[in-house]
């Protein structure tokens, strides 16, 4: 893809939404536009977290492995959302497995690159984790209520 078309990507996308052309124009410097098909695993629970996902079309099941129940989905991840915080957080593991359950197309930042651009860019640093906050809040509490829901 040509990076009109990850810059396009990246300025539509609700994560990214408020900041400005420039800042998504250095943004591209670590993006690409990737598509993963169905029942693929984007990643898998303990192995190096490597980027960043700005999901623009599929679902994606976010899941844990129980020892009682097998798979379970914490969350289900589509169009507009994030996927893989912890390749910002360290120890830059996955804490999860994510496993495509419909084709996935997303911009995938280079989570190495994008923390370097955090660290020299305080500015976009800042923004880019108060809004990482939000979305491993939302995580914190759809795996809530997945632990209520296995309770009842």
């Amino acid at each position: 893809m040509i990076a009109t078309d990850t810059h396009a990507a990246l300025a539509q996308h609700p994560f990214l939404t408020g900041l400005d052309d420039s800042v998504l124009e250095v943004l591209c410097s670590c993006a690409q536009l990737i598509g993963i098909p169905a029942d693929q695993c984007v990643f898998h629970a303990c192995q190096p977290a490597d980027a960043l996902y700005l999901v623009l079309s599929g679902r994606v099941a976010v899941e844990m492995e129980s020892s009682h129940a097998g798979h379970v989905c914490i969350q289900t991840i589509g169009p507009g959302e994030v996927l893989g915080w912890s390749a910002l957080t360290p120890p830059y593991r996955w804490r999860f497995m994510a496993r495509v359950l419909e084709p996935f197309r997303a911009v995938e930042l280079n989570s190495a690159a994008l923390r370097q651009l955090c660290e020299e860019q305080h500015e976009l640093g800042f923004e880019i984790y108060r809004r990482l906050v939000g979305v491993v809040s939302e995580r914190l509490t759809a795996t809530w209520v997945q632990l209520l829901e296995q309770l009842e």
